[in-house]
């Protein structure tokens, strides 16, 4: 049996090949120590290693009673000699390096939000951008981010090595001679002794190391859909290092024992121990540690592993005692920042009802611990990022457009130059007019605000609009202060036309629409509004700016119209000469007070010759109300001259005292008690040859108010009060009876009242035609809007019943004569001057004779205001603004020739010739009626 000296103990966590503890004798031990010592159980459980070394037991002599050993004589072997030992150096470990570390960096990102399309924005996001629109995002920041501390580990470690000497031994047998002598034993004896070994060692470990990559950024703005957004990495677009390693914290896996502690060292004693007896010789065992520390190797030692890229930072090759040291110059911070579609994402759209304002952004952008980071504090890193703000600006503009070519049809004296004219009138080619808007302008300095149609998106035009939408149109709008009808076709066909009331706001789209006024809208000045109203804006209409809403604040674009509204006045004729007989047949019905015209005899104004069966009148010119020529004869225009009578050539300028009967219509709101007809005359003197035309002063004898007066100027004085008065039904001015009859319906009186109502009918300058000489015509007009299937509405709307919409055509019925005794003087001769002086004989010189007196009318309408309105020559407008004249659309004939070849040239308003020297009571005395 083999004997075992106890020289120590290890500690060692279960699982693990480091020491906690040790106690050696050779570490100055004493054996009593190490047997009381005591060790902490650790969590998990421990082991404890008892270490012993074989005793060295003496050969003991052979049992038994030993037989006589013959005396043999043996050579004694020299002892053996002692074999010099080496010097074992000290074991000193290197000098520890500092540690090598690099702080984990900051990646300072930022963000951008803008108007798709990326590379080519249509908005710059942070100025504005309409909602409806896209937007993408993405995020700028470093590819990665990156921190270490690699530690040198230095210092010795001991290691036990067994050390095998092997010695051999030589002696005798006790054999007695008789049985063979003694015979030489070798005998190889083997001394173990497990040695401590101290080696130095240097290694790199990765105390840590914090290798982050770019994981994913969220974006937080109003503008965006649910208010944020996600942006996951697209590792198409990153190109980080990779990143290996391998780590342990024990030294055990750096620190690797040199072969010999598992191999051992075996050794051969150079020496022999001899006997010569049969005593086995006692071996002197040799003191091993000098073998141990010399024929020992050097630990292996290894870094733990890191690779960055294709770069080894520490290698995990072993090494002899020291490893390499690390290679960091790959292991840096980057400057790379991350392409920017990277962190990306595109086509965001805005929420089309998402408010205008400036919006400020935040964001994070997170960054994830690649899997071969050591010891790293944390799973991710998330940091925040800058990132513009969005402007939500929805742009609208608003620019109507209002189409209408009726200011040639407007008789208005004062007309008010910014508005669109409308003309009442049956043919509603005349207050007729296409309205739309425009949504193109420029809105503002900024990207996508420039000048472009903003009714429609970037995104998709065809289908997207900035502008609010009913029923799927965009809701560019109108609100017209007046009545008017649709033309949904634009065929110019009333019966399927809209009625639509005044003050709804109708939605146009981008379309062109045509309305038509009807006749029974107030004449006036009006506004139109117009509106367009953002994508974001229907709950918010009262946010309204001109044109357009520069304002963030504001969501609907205004824009206004003038519109004013007139009437119309035409048609003046003379449908009765009063001197009769010369003239009765041409207008009268033979045998009676009846006139052909009103009576529906055929009209003679277009043949040549004379019938007395047909109806003849004299009118301004050739052509109708609308400039269209009506086939009359020149001859039954206005002015009067030798030559216009149908039957007898040199009949047509008229004696002084005879009456003409005229009448002439209107169109609008000259329904009221407080309107009338306004004419004033004015007077003119041509020679017998037409020529040297001059404005003259009329001056006249006659009996007024039963009272006898001389020289009374025309215009000026008693004149004044020289009112003719006539009676609604005179019999000789005929006024049609279904006229009347109408007109009392109107009016809600009976015909009786409206029949024998009087007023004053007619002066000679300056005169009226009051509600008493004025009939409501348009008949044909209401049946004819009564006969649209949109009458119901109108009705319905307006409380308009047919009859009452005949009142807005009228008919005014007049006389008009120039006194009897009539004399003549040039315009603004002092007569009166004269005869304080001189007297008056009337054969003066001063007084023009042998000519014509030519009066003209200027006739204008008064409204319920009492103020003038509209004119019939219109002159000065006509000239000078391109407004309608009616004499001139009527056709005025310029020049006309008497039944004498004598030239006469005329002025739009002249409508009758007077003799000078001729008159009434040259053919007989009476009166007018």
């Amino acid at each position: 049996n083999k004997s075992y000296d106890l020289i120590g103990y290890r500690v060692r966590k279960k699982g693990s090949t480091k020491d906690i503890e040790t106690r050696f004798l050779d570490e100055g031990w004493s054996l009593d120590r190490i047997r009381s010592s005591f060790a902490i159980v650790k969590l998990g459980g421990m082991n404890i290693y008892m270490i012993y070394r074989l005793t060295k037991i003496p050969t003991p002599p052979p049992s038994g009673t030993p037989s006589p050993t013959p005396k043999v004589t043996v050579t004694p072997t020299p002892k053996p000699s002692v074999t010099p030992k080496p010097t074992v150096p000290p074991v000193a470990p290197p000098v520890a390096a500092d540690p090598i570390s690099l702080p984990v960096d900051v990646p300072n990102p930022s963000a951008v939000i803008n108007g798709d399309k990326y590379t080519s924005p249509y908005f710059t996001s942070e100025k504005g951008i309409s909602t409806t629109e896209s937007q993408y995002v993405y995020v700028k920041t470093k590819d990665y981010l990156l921190g270490y501390t690699l530690v040198n580990h230095t210092g010795k470690k001991a290691f036990y090595v067994p050390v095998t000497m092997n010695y051999t031994l030589e002696y005798y047998t006790a054999t007695p001679p008789k049985a063979g002598g003694p015979k030489k034993i070798v005998e190889k004896v083997a001394n173990t002794q497990t040695i401590k070994v101290e080696r130095a060692f240097s290694y790199w470990e990765i105390e840590n190391l914090e290798y982050y990559t770019v994981n994913n950024a969220v974006i937080n703005n109003y503008s965006l859909p649910d208010g944020r957004v996600l942006l996951s990495a697209n590792n198409t677009y990153l190109n980080y290092s990779s990143l290996s390693t391998s780590h342990s914290s024990d030294i055990n896996s750096h620190v690797l024992a040199p072969s010999q502690v598992y191999s051992g060292i075996t050794l051969d004693s150079p020496n022999t121990y001899s006997s010569s007896t049969s005593d086995r010789p006692i071996v002197d065992y040799e003191d091993l540690t000098n073998y141990a520390q010399t024929m020992t190797d050097q630990a292996q030692v290894k870094n733990d592993y890191l690779k960055f890229g294709s770069s080894v930072v520490l290698s995990d090759a072993a090494s002899s005692k020291i490893a390499p040291s690390p290679n960091v110059s790959s292991l840096v911070h980057t400057s790379t920042i991350i392409l920017d579609k990277a962190l990306y994402t595109d086509n965001k759209v805005i929420d089309a009802e998402k408010i205008n304002g400036l919006y400020p952004s935040t964001g994070t952008v997170t960054y994830s611990l690649h899997p071969a980071s050591v010891n790293a504090s944390h799973l991710s890193k998330t940091y925040n990022v800058g990132v513009n703000g969005v402007t939500i600006h929805t742009p609208v503009i608003c620019v109507p457009v209002v189409t209408a070519d009726n200011k040639k049809w407007s008789q208005l004296i004062s007309p008010s130059e910014d508005a669109v004219q409308i003309v009442l009138d049956p043919d509603n080619t005349l207050n007729d007019f296409d309205v739309s808007i425009s949504n193109t302008l420029k809105h503002s300095n900024r990207l996508g605000y420039l000048s472009r149609d903003f009714s429609r998106s970037f995104i998709n035009p065809e289908f997207i609009s900035y502008i609010a939408r009913q029923e799927g149109v965009i809701r560019n709008e109108v609100k017209l202060p007046f009545d008017v009808y649709l033309d949904i076709y634009h065929d110019n066909n009333k019966e399927n036309d809209k009625f639509i009331r005044a003050g709804t706001w109708f939605v146009l789209g981008r379309d062109t629409f045509r309305f038509c006024v009807p006749m029974w809208v107030q004449e006036g000045v009006y506004t139109a509004e117009f509106r367009s109203i953002a994508v974001n804006g229907t709950n918010r209409l009262n946010k309204t700016e001109v044109t357009k809403n520069a304002d963030i604040d504001n969501y609907v674009a205004t824009a206004t119209v003038n519109f004013e509204v007139s009437g119309r006045i035409y048609g003046l004729k003379i449908y009765d000469v009063y001197d009769y007989p010369k003239w009765e047949n041409v207008f009268r019905v033979d045998k009676t007070m009846l006139f052909k015209l009103f009576e529906g005899a055929g009209d003679g104004t277009k043949r040549t010759g004379f019938n007395d069966q047909y109806a003849y009148y004299y009118s301004v010119g050739t052509k109708d109300q609308y400039g269209k020529d009506t086939g009359t004869l020149s001859r039954f225009t206005l002015p009067l001259i030798n030559g216009s009578h149908p039957k007898y050539n040199n009949l047509g300028v008229l004696k002084t005292g005879y009456a003409v009967r005229f009448m002439l219509d209107t169109v609008g709101e000259m329904y009221t008690g407080a309107n009338c007809i306004k004419i004033y005359p004015s007077f003119y003197y041509v020679d017998s040859d037409g020529k040297n035309r001059r404005r003259v002063d009329l001056y006249y004898d006659e009996e007024i108010n039963r009272k006898s007066y001389h020289l009374v100027k025309i215009g000026e004085g008693i004149d004044l009060v020289n009112l003719k008065r006539g009676m609604t039904g005179n019999i000789y001015s005929r006024i049609p009876e279904l006229e009347l009859r109408n007109t009392a319906k109107v009016l809600d009186i009976t015909f009786s009242d409206l029949y024998y109502k009087n007023n004053i009918m007619y002066a000679y300058s300056t005169f009226r035609l009051f509600k008493e000489f004025r009939t409501f015509i348009g008949t044909q007009y209401a049946r004819e809007i009564a006969s649209y299937p949109s009458f119901e509405k109108v009705k319905d709307d307006t409380g308009l019943n047919a009859s009452q919409i005949s009142k807005y055509m009228q008919r005014w019925y007049g006389n008009y004569k120039l006194p009897d005794e009539v004399h003549v003087v040039e315009a603004g001769y002092d007569v009166y001057g004269h005869l304080r002086k001189y007297g008056i004989d009337y054969k003066e010189d001063f007084w023009l004779k042998n000519g014509y007196i030519v009066v003209n009318f200027n006739i204008v309408t008064i409204d319920k205001a009492g103020k003038e309105r509209l004119s019939y020559s219109n002159g000065n407008n006509y000239m000078n603004g391109g407004y309608c004249s009616m004499s001139i659309t009527e056709g005025t004939i310029m020049s006309k020739k008497d039944n004498k070849g004598v030239e006469f040239k005329n002025k739009a308003g002249d409508i009758l010739y007077f003799y000078t020297d001729q008159k009434y009571n040259d053919d007989f005395e009476g009166r007018i009626y």
